[in-house]
């Protein structure tokens, strides 16, 4: 049915003579035809191709922007009033009455960190959390999280819960975001503060209610909201981050696209929904990949992702997840060991979508597509309708993932800490021109200062005496006084109440405080020292310091709110921090986790790049100047690095800022007066070593020999029990180079570095797990063009289902309560309704802004529900287990009745002491006819138990006569049930027909072994492993082909090898040969691209832009950049009577592996080229029909034209034998056809690698592996 919606939508285009009536009333019909899946007229206009996309774009934006106005809900029509509404003599459509607005109420003032964004009327309570709708700095929609309480009772729950928050911050993609803001409420009372979670709003419904709704979807409906959810991802993935609860709940969908939400919060989400007593540390159990319990992962991986998309990708073509049970144990274990169940027999698939759902929820991870990035361009390649493969096994380990040696960091930090200016730095030029004057020198030599907090000392009492008479007077605090920060001016500053002393440092001692203009935030007040009153000039510049500080203002910064002279003394008054300092944090935990660490030096990059944009550094970054708040890390001190060094007496060795443990050589040998970026970063990455290493690089016990260290020595190894990736070696190392040019030259490329070492700490973890239970990497081949549907689809499901179902060695239900004896280690045993109702409770409670938005909801409620909620009894934390108990005794007395009477009689009788009576006798247990009964009992036994053997040996051959080996395998736990499936004869006749299936198995495969032993001799590995992956869906365990497979594999190892092994003379440094490249060629991005130590290169070019830019027109016109009929790019090469030549920039040493994916029109000549020349006027290769192809002055000779237009796989290897090199190819279409044993002097090769065409033909994608020419390097 249409609704008013859709009404005003096409009256308005009909207005605006944009679309005429009837095609108008047209489409109202179709809408109505459609029934409940009926799309918006929006959609239907654009679908129908009625009016251009802009036109509609900007007329559902009128349309919107009437019913937010209006307050008019979007509610269904009956198809006479939308035809009446459509018409001229429409009267107005029914209208609700308008809504009065929303109440937003601001957040800033109720917590930290959430400045700038508004809190309205109540969403949802959770188990989790409360959500309201809110408002952004901009006025854009958010959802605003409020986390339960019960949080702020485990501390290192919460630890756990901010960091993953903290790390998808900033992550954003058109399937969804991490969060905007991370804040807390302040604590009212005796109410603990909570955190609160920011994110963008979702539109639409989510996936659940979608399908409760509308039932399952077709199938390339679904293929495209679960492509949505991968692309989101493989997004994620390639960035490090880790999904970990994907279900259909979290899941938007708007009627166009599929977005997902609550990332950042597994952890909560589980947690508060009560499944850590099953031993969970994140995720759903209906979603659970099996590995997450029987591997006791902490956290999840892009396997687990895979697995819990798989599963959304059945529920969506089903209408529910394949495992429904009360008890989430009974759905942990199906997940374990049950077959993934075909879909009902109303639903339509093919076996296509079968063997991809399959695939992505394999048993075993080793069997399991895990590669999000591929499996993008799978589904993408599935929604088009072309063949494609998806990667079976771990993608490949990026380079910089895996642990540095010690070696390795050793050489790494010397080449790091190689400085041509060093030579010139000597001891004598430390301390030799001193500065400041000699009573601001106090150190012993040799004393290091470490934690302002911990020194002692007083101010004295009449100091304060003489502050709280004047901050009691407004106005001679306005005259003795100037305050920066605030607003208005004009208006007299209340008082500054005094608290507590906190300590004394180099600089002053520092006071807690309250600031009464700022409604009693609490503050900081720190006391300059006497000392430095004495010395005009100096104290001159530390004022001007903490002047240009007080303008500072960002989430990461510890505010300088403002200063106050009096009696002469300066006071200087600062924001408090709710957090504790890093040192504090390391004293306690020692190390830090790489991706903690990571977040933590992210926060303190944006507190340095907020200081850089406003022309300030820091100057004196260490652990003691950083706060670790519940939700980010502030930086504090802005403005105090001149004072805090010249008040310890780092000055007498010429040092104006900063700290000797922490200290960039330059500083001192250049005598620098002011701090830069650089001298921040080299500070930083001395940070980020100590904070992942628990110690720092260099602790001398003299200060000139600290800071001869940081000039002369490389940083040391990290300690033996300490592995770091090479990524985050290489960052801490670039860091803190002791050349200032050889650093970060901005915080975006720290920030970039940041991202590589977050992704190379999850890709590390995920392959330590990865290589415990993981096989190798195999690749399984799809063509939707040769889908069937129906039986066969259904057929192929049961086979590819009992394939996928074998779990991983040693995995088993043991280990599932196992997992659950340990639960206290994955954390808190949560009840959700507890948590739910508590939550409730809690934000009845809570501050003032939230107590107004209940209030207001309150008011809206119904009489009933304002009348009081009832009063619950505490349920405590065992209630769950009062239900289970409860519920056990209920079927206990409804199922078991007679067993507790004739107990109930054994009592009275005074039998206790005898044998209990048998529970599964109904009726009298004695009487004259007992042996009859028995006897009976056992005849009818025997007579069943021969019936179903006769069933499952019919049953039996039908299989076997289809070669269903694992579905035989199967059929008896199907049709022997209970104690008929323990008796002698049913196991015999199991034995009988297993053995059968076995001899038959054993068979086939023998002469399947045969068939690929040919092939691997004939060097067609690629028709030996589509002949292996068809026998995966037949093929038991046992018959003999794991040799083949082996076979097969070191066949392809070897292949692979031996470009491996032709290895170019010269420098084999692969790293900085991927520098070299990425400079030369724009398609050497972030993954595209790997180097072996041999000299050798893969590089693989998805995006035709990038390719446009490295190659050359070596003959006839230049390529043009355009897309294909699917959207994805493309080049356009065309010709005349003369082939259009164009080449891949370097030049080839010789070996190589090309692939190109190319689109001709018919009756075009295509080639894959190499040893092509600048003028391309030679080269060898293989063209699109699978002919030796030779490029000469005349063009392409040997090349046939292609027959169809469809898209061609051109392969060609070229690679060594003996003193010459063979060329071998394949070109795939309709049909393969290969090239085979082409000798060739290497005189020949030499060159460049091309793509040649005679016509018209687009290129789409293009892989290149060889070894390039040392002239290129």
């Amino acid at each position: 049915m249409a609704t008013n919606y859709d009404v005003l939508f096409l009256r308005t285009l009909v207005e605006q003579r944009q679309l005429a009536r009837e095609h108008a009333l047209d489409c109202l019909r179709r809408i109505d035809a459609a029934g409940a899946r009926a799309p918006t007229a929006y959609q239907a206009v654009l679908h129908l191709d009625m009016v251009d996309e802009g036109t509609a774009r900007k007329t559902h934006t009128r349309v919107m922007a009437h019913f937010e106005q209006s307050g008019e809900a979007v509610v269904r029509v009956s198809q006479e009033e939308a035809v009446r509404g459509v018409s001229d003599e429409a009267p107005a459509l029914p209208q609700r009455p308008a809504t009065p607005p929303a109440r937003y109420f601001d957040l800033g003032p109720q917590g930290e960190n959430l400045d700038g964004y508004q809190l309205g009327p109540l969403i949802a309570h959770g188990s989790c959390y409360s959500s309201y709708q809110g408002r952004g700095p901009e006025g854009e929609a958010t959802r605003v999280c409020v986390l339960s309480s019960r949080f702020e009772q485990h501390p290192e729950l919460l630890r756990e819960v901010t960091s993953e928050l903290r790390a998808w911050s900033g992550f954003r993609s058109e399937g969804g975001a991490g969060p905007l803001r991370l804040g807390r409420t302040l604590q009212r009372g005796e109410r603990p503060p909570q955190t609160v979670v920011i994110y963008p709003a979702l539109p639409g419904q989510s996936l659940r209610e979608f399908l409760s709704e509308h039932g399952p979807l077709p199938e390339l409906e679904a293929l495209e909201l679960v492509l949505d959810v991968c692309e989101l991802l493989a997004l994620a993935h390639s960035k490090g981050l880790r999904v970990g609860d994907l279900r259909s709940d979290l899941v938007c969908f708007d009627g166009e696209r599929a977005r997902l939400s609550d990332l950042g919060l597994s952890r909560a989400n589980c947690i508060a929904a009560g499944f850590a007593p099953l031993g969970l540390s994140f995720g759903h159990p209906s979603y659970l990949a099996p590995e997450v319990l029987q591997e006791g992962l902490r956290r999840p991986t892009p396997a687990t992702d895979v697995y819990a998309l798989g599963i959304l990708y059945y529920e969506l073509i089903c209408g529910a997840p394949p495992f429904r049970d009360p008890n989430p144990r009974a759905v942990l274990e199906s997940h374990l060991v049950r077959a993934l169940p075909p879909p009902p027999p109303e639903v339509e698939f093919g076996t296509v979508t079968a063997g991809v759902v399959l695939r992505m929820t394999a048993k075993d991870v080793g069997e399991r597509a895990q590669d999000t990035s591929a499996l993008v361009r799978a589904l993408r390649a599935f929604h088009a309708g072309r063949p494609f493969q998806i990667p079976v096994g771990p993608p490949e380990l990026p380079s910089g993932a895996g642990p540095i040696s010690a070696d390795e960091w050793t050489e790494a930090s010397t080449k790091a800490s190689q400085n041509d200016e060093a030579d010139d730095w000597t001891e004598s030029m430390l301390g030799a021109a001193p500065v400041g004057p000699t009573e601001l020198q106090p150190l012993a030599s040799g004393s290091i200062l470490l934690d302002d907090a911990r020194l002692s000392g007083r101010l004295p009492r009449e100091l304060l005496a003489r502050l709280e008479a004047a901050n009691a007077s407004e106005m001679a605090l306005v005259e003795a006084t100037e305050v920066r920060a605030q607003a208005p001016p004009a208006k007299p500053r209340p008082p500054i109440e005094i608290g507590e002393k906190l300590g004394r440092g180099a600089v002053g001692a520092s006071y807690e405080g309250t600031w009464r203009e700022r409604e009693g935030e609490a503050v900081v007040l720190k006391v300059i020292s006497r000392k430095f009153a004495k010395h005009e000039e100096i104290l001159a510049r530390i004022r001007a310091d903490l002047d240009a500080a007080s303008e500072l203002r960002h989430q990461n910064v510890v505010s300088v709110l403002g200063r106050v002279e009096a009696e002469g003394r300066e006071v200087v008054i600062e924001e408090r921090s709710s957090g504790q300092t890093l040192r504090s944090l390391l004293d306690e935990r020692k190390t830090l986790p790489v991706d903690e660490a990571v977040a933590l030096i992210r926060d303190v990059g944006r507190a340095l790049g907020a200081a850089q944009q406003q022309g300030l550094s820091h100057g004196d970054l260490r652990p003691e100047k950083v706060y670790v708040e519940a939700t980010r890390a502030r930086v504090a001190d802005f403005g105090h690095a001149r004072g805090s060094c010249l008040g310890a007496g780092l000055g007498k060795y010429g040092l104006y800022f900063g700290h000797p443990y922490y200290l960039a050589p330059e500083i001192l040998q250049q005598r620098l007066e002011a701090p830069d970026l650089r001298c921040d970063l080299y500070a930083l990455g001395i940070l980020f070593y100590e904070a992942v290493c628990g110690r720092l690089p260099f602790k001398e016990p003299g200060i000139k020999k600290n800071l001869l260290a940081h000039m002369k020595r490389p940083l040391p190894p990290p300690p033996p029990e300490v592995a770091l990736p090479q990524t985050v070696a290489d960052t801490i190392l670039r860091m803190t180079a002791k050349r200032a040019d050889e650093r970060m030259s901005s915080l975006e490329e720290l920030d970039e570095a940041l991202d590589e070492c977050l992704e190379a700490s999850m890709v590390s973890a995920d392959s330590m797990v990865a290589s415990a239970i993981q096989s190798a990497v195999k690749v399984e081949e799809f063509d939707p063009m040769a889908s069937s549907v129906g039986d066969a689809a259904r057929a192929d499901w049961g086979h590819r289902s009992q394939e996928m179902t074998r779990p991983a060695e040693g995995w088993s239900k043991e280990k599932i309560k196992a997992a659950a004896q340990t639960a206290a280690q994955t954390g808190p045993a949560w009840n959700a309704q507890a948590t739910a109702n508590e939550l409730y409770t809690d934000l009845e409670k809570e501050n003032e802004l939230a107590a107004a938005v209940d209030a207001a909801a309150k008011e809206r409620r119904p009489p009933s529900a304002r009348s009081g909620r009832r009063k619950q009894q505490p349920q405590g934390e065992g209630g769950g287990l009062k239900v289970v108990l409860l519920a056990t005794a209920l079927l206990a007395i409804v199922g078991g009745s007679a067993a507790f009477v004739a107990l109930r009689e054994t009592e009275e009788r005074g039998g206790g002491a005898g044998p209990a009576p048998s529970a599964t006798v109904a009726g009298p247990v004695a009487g004259p006819n007992r042996g009859q009964q028995a006897a009976a009992l056992a005849a009818k036994e025997d007579a069943a138990a021969k019936e179903a053997i006769g069933e499952y040996q019919r049953r039996a051959q039908a299989l076997l006569d289809r070669d269903e080996f694992p579905a035989l395998l199967a059929l008896d736990g199907e049709v022997f049930q209970g104690q008929v499936a323990a008796r002698a004869d049913v196991k015999d006749a199991v034995r009988v027909v297993e053995a059968k299936a076995m001899a038959q198995a054993r068979e086939r495969a023998q002469k399947l072994a045969r068939r690929v032993a040919q092939l691997i001799e004939g060097d067609d590995l690629a028709k030996a492993k589509q002949l292996l992956a068809e026998a995966a869906a037949w093929a038991p365990e046992g018959v003999g082909l794991a040799e083949v497979r082996d076979q097969l594999e070191n066949a392809a190892a070897a292949e692979r090898g031996r470009l491996e092994q032709f290895g170019a003379p010269g420098k084999r440094d692969p790293e900085r040969f991927a520098r070299l490249l990425g400079r030369k060629l724009r398609g050497w991005q972030r993954g595209a691209g790997r180097c072996y130590e041999s000299g050798g290169v893969v590089l693989r070019y998805r995006d035709m832009e990038l390719l446009e830019a490295d190659l050359r027109v070596a003959r006839g016109g230049a390529p043009s950049l355009g897309t294909t009929s699917s959207g994805t790019s493309a080049l356009q090469l065309s010709s005349g009577r003369r082939p259009t030549v164009v080449s891949w920039d370097p030049e080839l040493f010789g070996a190589s592996e090309l692939i190109a994916r190319i689109r001709p029109e018919k009756g075009a000549r295509v080639a894959l080229l190499i040893g092509v020349d600048e003028k391309g006027l030679r080269g060898v290769g293989i063209s699109g029909a699978g002919e030796a192809v030779t490029l000469g002055v005349r063009g392409l000779s040997g090349a046939s034209q292609v027959e169809s237009s469809e898209e061609l796989e051109l392969h060609l290897r070229c690679l060594p034998k003996g003193r010459a090199f063979t060329i071998t190819g394949e070109a795939i279409g309709n049909r393969t056809r290969s090239l085979r044993g082409q000798h060739v002097e290497p005189s020949k090769i030499a060159g460049r690698c091309a793509v040649a065409v005679q016509g018209s033909a687009q290129l789409v994608f293009f892989r290149v592996e060889a070894v390039l020419s040392s002239a290129y390097r």
